[in-house]
């Protein structure tokens, strides 16, 4: 594991590496939509600060390596954090869910009659 020091690891499902957005369902977990591309979240890895202390956000690619599986097609993707120098060793997975986007019928509509009420003006 990735532990060598009191780390935190988070993957946004809401961001891509270039902070660009990433469409998500409406769940508590912020599941990606499937697009038929790649899904690579962003991951941020912070060292806790110890008793008062500022916590510090980690390097990628001098702290650590960011490395996504199965993150194209519907279903558990997985992100592997490995530490790469300054003490930081070790792996770490990290999963996250690829869902469909499938709209319902009062979406559909409601994306229909907003539409049509835009190209009025």
């Amino acid at each position: 594991k990735m532990t060598s020091k009191k780390l935190e690891i988070k993957v946004d499902t809401t961001t891509d590496r270039e902070d660009n957005p990433i469409a998500c369902d409406g769940s508590r977990a912020k599941n990606p939509y499937y697009t038929g591309a790649d899904i690579e979240p962003k991951v941020t890895v912070t060292l806790k600060g110890s008793s008062g202390s500022a916590n510090q956000v980690l390097t990628e690619g001098t702290d650590y390596a960011v490395a996504y599986s199965n993150n194209r097609n519907k279903g558990k993707a997985t992100v592997t954090v490995t530490g790469t120098g300054n003490g930081y060793g070790g792996t770490k997975n990290l999963k996250f869910t690829i869902v469909s986007k499938d709209m319902k019928w009062y979406e559909a509509v409601s994306e229909k009659i907003a539409s049509f009420f835009s190209n009025l003006f």
